[in-house]
């Protein structure tokens, strides 16, 4: 780094790079400071001003290259009483003017085509990235979602593939100037509604966890579950007996794992296991699953996680977290993990 920042470097790297919490954290032990903020737009204006030092910023610049970069596929709802041919129509209008949905990122759209899949809407945007000579560089990106019809009327499901968090941000900015530009114009509104658990009763949470493990997508098949994230729910209707913290619950849960495998791959269901009817009783619901998937037609598996994420970013997301080739009767890690896209598990 070869130019020292400017303070709106500083909020833009705690703002689209570092974060609220990695900040006050970075601040505390390295300034003395305490800062009491609620969002990371106010934790990045506090801190903007301050003198940082060459060390003390490249110690900001690493921490902020150190992000995933693993491809996702991630899904949500979007309700909308537009028929089709009138989003589309607006769409191609809203491409051949040019026009912006996120000043801010010169967020546009670049191509909107029809197809037997569905609607596939391809945005083109600035991202913000650590540069070499300065602290925040720009280039520009593009990424794309399909927007396919639901069973339910005036439902959408939107399905996205990506690998940096910045193309996860430009869809949720462009939605969410879609909708405003849409009810500024009395138009028909186009909602978002994210893929949450906590909508569900503890009851609906397990049948939405048995179908996602049930389900095999093309030719691959589920060979093990082996991890199962849980969260406590809002009820608890009793304690657990022999359990005395949340981590003797998951080390319980970790000597379950069989037999949750066994109730899903031998189609009893996991409403029959003992172990998730516990966990049902005491209210805490399985959050994330990580799986392993067997190829029927070519020697490959694959590790897969499935998360519902309940934060700052509320999301469902599924990415290939490990790739294995079967050489010989043993099974070797791939050099290339993403034998299998997760979009093709997004059911």
């Amino acid at each position: 780094m070869e130019e020292y920042p400017s303070a709106t470097d500083y909020r833009e790297i705690v703002e689209e790079f570092v974060g609220r919490d990695k900040m006050q954290t970075f601040l505390r032990d390295n300034k003395g400071f305490i800062v009491h903020a609620d969002t990371k737009q106010k934790v990045a204006d506090a801190s903007r001003l301050l003198f940082y030092g060459h060390e003390l910023t490249n110690e900001l610049r690493k921490g902020a290259l150190e992000y995933d970069s693993e491809t996702k596929s991630t899904a949500f709802s979007l309700y909308s009483e537009a028929s089709n041919e009138d989003l589309l129509s607006e769409l191609q209008n809203a491409k051949d003017e040019e026009r912006s949905f996120g000043d801010k990122k010169n967020l546009c759209v670049q191509n909107v085509s029809e197809n037997d899949d569905g609607m596939e809407v391809t945005l083109e945007y600035t991202n913000k990235r650590i540069g070499r000579r300065e602290l925040i560089a720009e280039d520009e990106r593009e990424t794309s979602v399909l927007i396919i019809e639901s069973s339910e009327q005036n439902v959408r499901t939107v399905k996205q593939n990506y690998e940096r968090i910045d193309e996860f941000n430009a869809v949720s900015s462009f939605f969410e100037n879609w909708n405003k530009q849409r009810k500024d114009n009395d138009d028909e509104e186009v909602k978002r509604y994210n893929i949450a658990l906590r909508r569900l009763p503890l009851q609906d949470r397990i049948s939405l966890f048995d179908e996602l493990l049930s389900y095999n997508p093309g030719n691959w098949i589920l060979d093990d579950v082996l991890q199962i994230g849980i969260k406590q729910g809002e009820e608890i209707e009793e304690v657990f007996e022999d359990v005395d913290d949340e981590e003797d619950l998951k080390e319980e849960l970790d000597d379950n794992l069989e037999g949750i495998t066994d109730a899903v791959i031998t189609g009893e269901g996991l409403q029959a296991n003992a172990f998730v009817q516990k966990c049902r009783d005491n209210g805490y619901y399985f959050k994330s699953a990580k799986l392993y998937y067997d190829n029927l037609d070519v020697a490959e598996k694959v590790e897969v996680l499935i998360e519902f994420k309940e934060g700052n970013r509320r999301s469902f997301d599924i990415s290939v977290e490990q790739g294995y080739e079967k050489v010989e009767g043993e099974v070797n890690q791939a050099t290339h993990p993403s034998l299998v896209s997760p979009h093709t598990l997004v059911a």
